[in-house]
């Protein structure tokens, strides 16, 4: 099995079982079970805490991950899309304030006020503000490295901070969404930020510190996830397949090396039906004897797209004279008898010489990629490594060029 999908598995079991731990959490917080809260309110005013939202919220997008995550393990093509990611990176910033609210705002103002913090984090709350938040984190940062999550993303990391924090602060002034303690006193800033409402400024500065250290907190996970990334670099390439690969594509050019003994001496291109220049369809060749044992074969042919192109390439020359019956073979007529064919074309994007095909990894889907050398998009893109060699092969067969095939190490091989 290979790196990815060890970490596909990791990430798969982390992700069921923050679910577990979430619906526990969340269900006994509701109905009260094994719970030391400051508020007697339970039952659907639960759902009025921070906690009890990001963790619900991290619960939902895990489960949406998982189908997704079997799905890699048994066809073995990852089809995460980059939402999913993006909404489930937005649930673990958010049971990470979660985690460092309780454990630098929360507790010392519960031990200021003559309670015990430990409750804080002890029972079932111990779930929802201290496991969970961590192994979402551990899942987020070591393991899910596919697709790759862009810097220009982790200012969505504070969306959820900021929505509560609209819901909160109108709480506070319009009061229409109370919790009731055990006291019996009606709260509408349960957690004791704003006072009594009335200064503003202090509202405002503790809603701009508190986005401040939500970004710090997206953009460090973005961050580990990005070392990640970078520490499993190649993680999706398994070596022994690798290795496999590069022996069964070099036997195989062996194979047609044996079959044809032929140098390629030059292949460019010279015209395009249609150009303006009169030209036609062309398919011929011609063999030169050379005194070395070889013959000079110049092939004229038209791809299926309308490219002219001229290969040059040396021959073994067949040890039987005879069955040579000429040295110039027409393959398939032509209109014309005579045809003017310019050295270059004007306007030709390859008129340097033949086109180069890059393969290499397509990160975005997880798939191997079938790239010109100038160009900004994937002209195809294949399952496996040696379905996109074949592809390249037979588009260099049609028209002409070369292939590299770039490994996940940085190597460049030729073809």
């Amino acid at each position: 099995m290979n790196k990815s999908r060890v970490l596909n598995l990791v990430s798969l079991g982390l992700n069921a079982l923050s679910v577990v731990l979430v619906a526990v959490g969340v269900v006994f917080n509701v109905f009260g079970f094994f719970t030391e809260n400051a508020f007697g309110d339970t039952g659907a005013a639960s759902f009025l805490f921070f906690t009890i939202l990001s963790n619900t919220f991290l619960g939902i997008t895990a489960l949406m991950m998982i189908p997704y995550q079997f799905y890699y393990e048994f066809k073995k093509e990852n089809k995460l899309p980059l939402w999913l990611l993006i909404l489930h990176y937005t649930a673990v910033v958010s049971v990470m304030v979660t985690f460092l609210v309780t454990l630098v705002y929360l507790m010392p103002v519960a031990a200021s006020n003559g309670d015990d913090p430990v409750t804080l984090i002890a029972g079932v709350y111990f779930l929802v503000h201290v496991l969970v938040p961590l192994l979402a984190a551990i899942n987020f940062c070591l393991c899910m490295v596919e697709p790759t999550l862009k810097f220009r993303w982790t200012p969505l990391g504070v969306i959820p901070l900021v929505a509560y924090a609209i819901f909160y602060m109108l709480n506070v002034e319009l009061k229409f969404a109370p919790v009731q303690g055990t006291d019996g006193v009606i709260y509408y800033d349960w957690y004791s930020m704003f006072g009594d409402g009335s200064d503003v400024v202090r509202i405002l500065l503790v809603v701009v510190i508190m986005i401040a250290v939500t970004y710090v907190i997206a953009f460090l996970l973005w961050l580990l996830n990005l070392i990640s990334r970078h520490f499993f670099k190649g993680y999706d390439d398994d070596e022994g397949e690798e290795i496999e690969l590069e022996e069964a594509v070099d036997e195989e050019q062996q194979k047609q090396k044996t079959v044809t003994d032929a140098i390629i001496m030059e292949d460019k291109v010279i015209g395009h039906v249609g150009d303006g220049t009169n030209m036609e369809p062309i398919n011929k060749k011609e063999i030169v004897k050379r005194d070395d044992g070889y013959e000079e074969v110049t092939e004229t042919y038209t791809t299926n797209t309308g490219t002219i192109h001229v290969i040059t390439k040396k021959v073994k020359s067949d040890p039987e004279p005879s069955q040579v019956k000429s040295t110039t073979t027409q393959i398939k007529p032509v209109k014309k008898t005579t045809t003017t064919i310019p050295a270059t074309r004007p306007n030709n994007k390859y008129k340097d010489g033949a086109r180069t095909y890059h393969i290499s990894k397509h990160f975005p889907s997880g798939k191997w990629q079938v790239k010109l050398a100038n160009g900004e998009k994937a002209i195809k893109l294949f399952d496996t490594q040696l379905e996109a060699i074949n592809h390249a092969k037979g588009l260099v067969k049609s028209q002409g060029g070369s292939i590299r095939v770039h490994s996940l190490q940085g190597r460049i091989r030729k073809h």
